[in-house]
């Protein structure tokens, strides 16, 4: 009989290669199979008694997000049925398969071994880091060039069904040709681009799209099945799985169905199997096919210019800086020596350490406080934020070392 380690170390193994295989379908830059993809989702909508949709591809997410957008706003309020977002029942194929392995595993790590190994890897949440990829390009460099958004519409409405969507929202009569109802349409978004309603739906967007794509849940699904020895099968888990695999993300809509070809890049971290981020220093994290591309240092969403030009950015560029995250990493890219040498920089209290050869010192900055640490044997200097409160270099040593993980937020 096959004892529980034993069973662990199968049970392990057989996760690990799982792992494995799923991540080289997430970050797969093979074009998307469009044949499977479509093929599978006519089986859903058939399924759930609906006429096969228009399908249509798009190069990049971020341009399939504004689209869907487009689409929902000009819906008409009282025609709920023509190409409004698919009813979320078909949720329910998602919930059953999340409330099946919630229960199972719930049974089976109580019997067996720690939950903490089923922790789920990092790089299953790359949908996550896509969100905030979408929403910063959008709002930080779209939204400022209405040209660009303009350029959208344009490109939206040579589609003919979505022609058929405007003459529904604005009316026949009120636009008697192709060109004034283009010209309308542009006059609309461009009086609601700045407010509320656009905004609301084009950030719950890309979630949307995300979690239709599923690869998380059906990794979940599956891997929680294999491993609780589950009997439940899900109807249309061969069509889920197949459109997971098969493009990087759609999203239906009753007569409509937006779909997302693969990128032609994707650069991850080199961490661990189970802590991999989008990450590249030195270029794109993803890019499309059509020159789309998306900035990333450690699963951190940044752009281009702390990238490619750190040294081009301005101390009101980093001061002003909202996130923390991409405000650490401003810096570092910056140079600290250099931010602190132009943020008029005080010393509050320097020692050395005996122990480790080291100086160090407290630095005040104009807007935060620093330990610096300069090594005379490698000259490297590590600068690590603390508190305001810390006001000597033990206290700052106190709070680093504090049953945590030195944070060290940049290196010169």
């Amino acid at each position: 009989m096959e004892s529980q380690s034993d069973l662990f170390k199968s049970m392990e193994q057989e996760k690990l290669e799982r792992d494995q295989s799923w991540l080289q379908n997430i970050i797969s830059t093979v074009p998307a199979d469009r044949f499977q993809a479509v093929k599978a989702i006519t089986a859903l909508y058939r399924d759930n008694s609906l006429r096969t949709p228009q399908f249509i591809w798009f190069d990049n997410p971020l341009t399939m997000a504004v689209y869907a957008t487009i689409m929902m706003l000009v819906e008409l309020p009282s025609d709920n049925q023509f190409n409004t977002m698919m009813p979320w029942e078909w949720d329910t194929e998602y919930t059953v398969a999340m409330q099946i392995h919630n229960e199972d595993v719930r049974r089976f790590h109580v019997d067996n071994i720690p939950y903490s190994w089923l922790k789920l890897p990092e790089w299953l949440k790359l949908e996550s880091t896509v969100d905030q990829m979408l929403y910063s390009t959008f709002w930080d460099t779209y939204q400022k060039n209405r040209l660009l958004l303009n350029r959208y519409i344009e490109d939206f409405f040579l589609i003919k069904h979505m022609y058929q969507l405007l003459y529904r929202r604005f009316g026949r009569k009120e636009c008697h040709s192709d060109e004034e109802l283009l010209n309308q349409s542009q006059l609309y978004f461009n009086h609601i681009l700045p407010t509320m309603k656009f905004q609301n739906i084009f950030d719950g967007m890309p979630a949307w799209m995300n979690f239709c794509s599923m690869n998380e849940a059906w990794y979940e699904y599956f891997l929680y099945q294999r491993m609780t020895d589950s009997s439940h099968v899900i109807d249309n888990a061969a069509a889920w799985l197949s459109i997971a695999q098969n493009c990087f993300c759609w999203l239906p809509f009753t007569t409509t169905c937006l779909l997302c070809e693969r990128p032609s890049s994707i650069h991850l971290s080199d961490a661990p199997l189970i802590q991999k981020q989008l990450h590249c220093d030195t270029g794109p994290a993803i890019e499309f096919r059509d020159g789309t591309t998306f900035w990333a240092l450690d699963g951190i969403v940044v752009n281009e210019q702390i990238i490619l030009h750190p040294q081009t950015q301005s101390i009101e560029q980093i001061r002003h800086e909202t996130n923390e995250e991409v405000r650490r990493l401003r810096i570092e890219r910056y140079g600290w020596m250099n931010y602190m040498s132009q943020s008029h920089a005080n010393v509050v209290e320097h020692s050395s350490n005996a122990i480790t050869q080291t100086h160090e010192s407290l630095i005040q900055l104009t807007d935060m406080r620093v330990l610096v640490c300069a090594c005379p044997s490698t000259a490297r200097v590590y600068a690590m934020q603390v508190p305001e409160r810390c006001t000597t270099v033990k206290q700052a040593q106190h709070f680093l070392s504090n049953g945590l993980s030195p944070r060290i937020i940049g290196a010169s």
